[in-house]
């Protein structure tokens, strides 16, 4: 009896074939393969390759599908099904996670590197305001629901400081967010995948920066501006993806689909 190969795709929206976007996601299915010894693919809805085809390298495979998004909305739960729908090809097992940004471990991930940052750049909760900068969409409302869950948890973690949130699709606006800060110290918490335009050109314009670097004291209105970085850019963002797939205990967090629904089968 032939084995059946074990495929892992990482499913982005990108930026474009050359895109720093593309690039991150790609570094991240290369270390993740390495790390878990197996296939791992990287596919995009602006890229190559694409939400559809890239299940023609995986036909007949066991392929679990991670969205690397960070709200179960409207990419999640419309385009990137539709998208699998168009495939000519179809896996043996096709299984699609929740999306990476609904998981627990990338919050505690978050915290821990936020409250690192605060103590590196001696940010007294007190005299800091925190805010959690996403994309969002008014397409579908449920796109900001994992971001301000995330603030809440920070503003439970640090009840000192203010915490808030602030949008590039979505109210409130990162503009609006920006001007309401008052406190001396801002630290900006980016909820992107990074390389794409809203974190290399919505973030660093709305702070009148050339580039926001993570690690960096900025400058800003007279106030210490600093900033953590991009999810693609976490050092747990691996073992985060590994858990979700179920390498450390198989999963609650997965929704397996068969061949026989519109995404090769019935959701169970």
């Amino acid at each position: 009896m032939t084995a059946i190969t074990n495929t892992v795709v990482l499913a982005a929206h990108g930026g474009g074939d050359d895109s720093p976007a593309n690039a991150l996601v790609r570094a991240a299915a290369d270390r993740l393969a390495e790390s878990i010894h197996q296939n791992v693919l990287p596919a995009f809805n602006l890229g190559e390759p694409n939400w559809t085809n890239v299940l023609d390298e995986c036909a007949g495979h066991n392929v679990t599908i991670v969205p690397l998004m960070l709200a179960a909305g409207y990419f999640t739960e419309e385009v990137l099904p539709a998208k699998l729908r168009e495939s000519a090809s179809h896996p043996n097992r096709l299984t699609i996670t929740e999306p990476i940004g609904t998981q627990r471990d990338l919050q505690a991930s978050i915290l821990d590197m936020m409250i690192s940052a605060m103590s590196v750049h001696a940010f007294l909760p007190g005299s800091t305001h925190i805010l959690v900068v996403a994309h969002g969409t008014r397409r579908n409302s449920k796109s900001s629901e994992t971001t301000e869950d995330l603030a809440r948890e920070i503003a439970l973690a640090v009840p000192d400081a203010l915490t808030s949130t602030g949008y590039v699709d979505a109210d409130p606006e990162l503009p609006q967010a920006v001007s309401e800060v008052t406190r001396p110290n801002l630290l900006v918490v980016p909820f992107l995948l990074g390389g794409a335009g809203h974190a290399i050109e919505d973030l660093p314009q709305a702070f009148h920066l050339r580039e926001p670097t993570p690690g960096v004291l900025h400058d800003f209105a007279g106030k210490r501006l600093a900033f953590l970085p991009t999810i693609l850019e976490l050092p747990a963002l691996d073992a985060i993806i590994g858990s979700l797939i179920g390498l450390d205990s198989m999963s609650a967090n997965m929704v397996e689909t068969r061949r026989s629904d519109p995404v090769f089968g019935r959701r169970t």
